[in-house]
């Protein structure tokens, strides 16, 4: 990680996303000084399903405090095929942008 200045941290799975707030604890121990930026999809593609509501609100939620606390710099989305399908958490994420996109830390 020396030669990083950035670095994204994603939970690829339910039980990752369940543990995300712990990992997220270590991620930022072991990268003093660099930007951090949370990894936040919107399919669960570990699981091979998609994100339920629950799971999406937490992340986002989570992603939010981290960010409000200064411990990430943003939030990076991975849309990549499944933003305009029909699922729920594209919808979820651009309520969330609606009420949260203008905030700043």
């Amino acid at each position: 990680l020396q030669q990083c200045d950035a670095v994204s941290f994603w939970s690829w799975t339910s039980a990752d996303l369940a543990k995300a707030e712990q990992n997220f604890t270590r991620f930022i121990e072991l990268t003093p000084g660099k930007k951090r930026y949370a990894g936040c999809y919107l399919y669960n593609y570990g699981d091979i399903r998609p994100i339920t509501r629950a799971e999406m609100e937490f992340q986002l939620a989570l992603y939010r405090r981290l960010f409000l606390e200064r411990k990430i710099q943003g939030v990076i989305v991975c849309s990549n095929t499944v933003a305009d399908i029909g699922l729920e958490a594209p919808e979820i994420l651009k309520r969330w942008l609606d009420e949260h996109g203008d905030e700043t830390a």
